[in-house]
């Protein structure tokens, strides 16, 4: 892994020579101007559709779990000021929940209740997820232009229209606090981020993330969650940047422990479980702040 990570930096400076390139920093309160945009296999995307007002949706994920995001400056934020952004939005993920693999969790996380189906007469315990949709508020504020300091805070509710509401899947660090607040009824976010640049065509960041989210009746889990994650985007060219990175997550996922004191005896000791996932993306972006 470190080897491709050099020989993807040696690259990327021995390319494009003369292109003017400067990559941005990403993940900041700046919202785009109009008629610019980015765009990630993995990350959404997000288009200035005026000045201070941006859009942001996956276009993957879409149709079968339709959102959208605004997100909107907060004053001017000059140079050497610090600049305020808020958001909010809206996610439907009903159709996901209902899909199979692999834009869908039906069959895999979900069940898919074909047993009762199939059997009428049995017992009616399968938990199909109802309809449920979620409404989204955040705060970002930056400050700096090349090195640049984000915080962060988010809060999505899961809004029960219909049906039942199952209880959390308990799986993945990533994919469980996704979807928690469809089955965790609400989750908290925060996050601190720091983007720094290494000259034109490389920039480096660190970011920290805490999570809270709602626990259901008798739940023993604790609600608590966190991640670190760091990366590197070299520039490829003028439109477009190569980003990886890998993340760290500390959650509870019922992992226990006995032991054993010199007293005799044994107890049970609840642990923490520690997880890594390698990121990786290609962002391509255009518009006035390209051309």
């Amino acid at each position: 892994m470190n080897r491709l990570l050099v020989c993807l930096v040696f690259l990327s400076l021995s390319l494009n020579s003369g292109l003017g390139l400067a990559l941005e920093p990403r993940e900041t309160a700046l919202v785009k101007g109009a008629g610019a945009w980015e765009l990630g296999v993995f990350n959404p995307l997000r288009i200035g559709v005026a000045d201070g007002l941006e859009l942001e949706a996956h276009p993957l994920f879409f149709f079968t779990a339709p959102h959208l995001k605004v997100r909107k400056a907060v004053g001017p934020g000059g140079e050497g000021d610090w600049n305020v952004s808020i958001d909010g939005g809206v996610w439907f993920p009903y159709p996901a929940l209902r899909m199979a693999p692999p834009l869908g969790l039906e069959g895999y996380f979900i069940p898919t209740c074909d047993v009762m189906a199939a059997e009428p007469e049995r017992d009616h315990g399968c938990q199909r997820p109802g309809w449920i949709v979620v409404p989204q508020v955040g705060v970002a504020a930056s400050h700096g232009t090349s090195d640049v300091l984000t915080i962060r805070a988010d809060l999505s509710v899961g809004v029960l229209l219909s049906g039942h509401r199952p209880r959390p899947l308990d799986t993945l660090a990533p994919l469980d606090l996704q979807l928690s607040p469809v089955f965790n009824r609400w989750r908290v976010h925060g996050a601190v981020r720091y983007d720094r640049a290494f000259g034109e065509r490389l920039r480096g960041h660190v970011e920290a993330h805490i999570y809270g989210r709602g626990a259901p009746e008798g739940a023993v889990l604790s609600p608590l969650a966190g991640a670190v994650h760091g990366g590197l985007a070299v520039g490829l060219s003028k439109r477009t940047s190569l980003v990886v990175g890998l993340y760290y997550w500390n959650t509870d996922q019922g992992a226990v422990a006995f032991e054993s004191p010199k007293t005799g005896g044994a107890s049970l000791k609840r642990l923490r479980s520690h997880d890594f996932f390698p990121t990786f993306d290609v962002i391509w972006r255009g518009g006035d702040e390209v051309d």
